[in-house]
């Protein structure tokens, strides 16, 4: 499945959000799949579906601590939170109520990510 997600013709957002669904699948039957996990995070990096891939992310380091490449991305994320280079929906609404998006708060969202 992840050479398919190689080819030109498989780079459209449309393709690999079909290629997310497949995988969606196949998590269900083995949900703590750490292949399945890493490869999932990386399609949800690819359409910009950041919260995703954090949420995969944390799942293999929990599942692998000693995953360096997952440990590393989840920094790189912290970093780009902090930096605003990364944005993703509020946790909550903001209190103007003026915004659908917002930079999240990077402590809050990391601390329930990797479930402490």
């Amino acid at each position: 499945m992840w050479i398919e997600t190689l080819a030109p013709q498989n780079q459209t957002d449309e393709a690999l959000r079909t290629r997310i669904a497949k995988i969606d699948r196949a998590l269900r039957s083995t949900p703590d799949c750490l292949e399945a996990l890493h490869y999932r995070w990386k399609l949800h990096k690819r359409v910009g579906n950041h919260m995703a891939a954090m949420k995969d992310l944390s799942r293999v380091a929990a599942l692998e601590p000693d995953n360096i490449e997952a440990q590393r991305e989840l920094r790189i994320y912290e970093m780009r939170i902090r930096r605003g280079s990364v944005t993703m929906p509020a946790v909550r609404p903001e209190a103007h109520g003026s915004g659908v998006h917002a930079k999240a708060e990077a402590p809050g969202l990391f601390a329930r990510l990797r479930g402490r």
